[in-house]
């Protein structure tokens, strides 16, 4: 009897000792931070690469990852696979941070868009969490959204009489319109499937801003000196000819 009772001991010391060391195995596994920062590196850049191969996309994902950008919210991998943006400079500038089966990046990158047949380009921070579950890291969280604050200062409305005839709709794209009308005395905007209207407040004497972006619109008129057209002059550089349409 005490033969059996010692090799019951043996074997329940071997079998706690053994999931111990699996378990302070997993535990280092998880807190070498170095190794785990470049693994998550190196799986998002994947990640990217795999952006024309919506199914190899889905494979680094969850299938439940919460997906934000836009004021519009995914709930999973298959919804954001369908709804990429392409990217023209890959991540870089990386910010990591490690919470146990938990890996947080936040990276710039820079996306494009093909608008009125020429490209327009986008950098915007991204913040993706990876999370660790039955031996794979994988995207667990998506949020991706510029929200840029104009400190611009409004000048005084020296232009109110012109705003009548820039009161119409513009054609910004194949599909996208942009509204003009005046309101209390002020010049507003709002475009194809926005639900909100946005002040455009006057910089100088022919340039007016929205205080939800840095882009300056210019009116311009045709020969007869009719209000034919606005230019959209972008925070890059490039400008944007959207025509009165009505």
């Amino acid at each position: 009897m005490k033969k059996i009772i010692i090799l019951a001991i043996s074997v329940c010391t071997i079998f706690c000792f053994s999931r111990c060391n699996q378990k302070i195995d997993q535990d280092t596994a998880l807190n070498n931070f170095d190794s785990i920062k470049k693994i998550i590196i190196a799986l998002n850049d994947e990640c990217y690469r795999a952006y024309d191969n919506p199914k190899k996309f889905r494979s680094f994902c969850e299938d439940s990852m919460l997906v934000v950008g836009n004021d519009n919210f995914m709930t999973s991998s298959y919804a954001m696979s369908n709804d990429l943006n392409r990217i023209s400079v890959y991540p870089h500038d990386y910010t990591f941070k490690l919470f146990g089966n938990t890996a947080v990046i936040s990276y710039l990158i820079t996306g494009y868009e093909i608008l009125k047949g020429d490209t327009i380009f986008h950098r915007s921070r991204n913040l993706r969490t990876f999370a660790f579950n039955n031996g794979n890291w994988k995207i667990a969280s998506n949020a991706s959204i510029s929200q840029l604050i104009n400190y611009y200062k409004p000048v005084p409305e020296k232009n109110q009489k012109y705003y009548p005839s820039y009161v119409g709709v513009y054609q910004v794209d194949t599909n996208i319109f942009d509204t003009i009308f005046v309101k209390d005395g002020k010049l507003y905007d709002r475009q194809t499937g926005d639900s909100n209207a946005y002040w455009n407040f006057p910089v100088n004497d022919n340039e007016y801003m929205a205080p939800y972006n840095l882009d300056r619109i210019v009116f311009g008129r045709d020969s007869k000196g009719v209000v034919a057209y606005y230019t959209d002059k972008l925070i890059n550089g490039q400008e944007l000819k959207c025509l009165k349409i009505k």
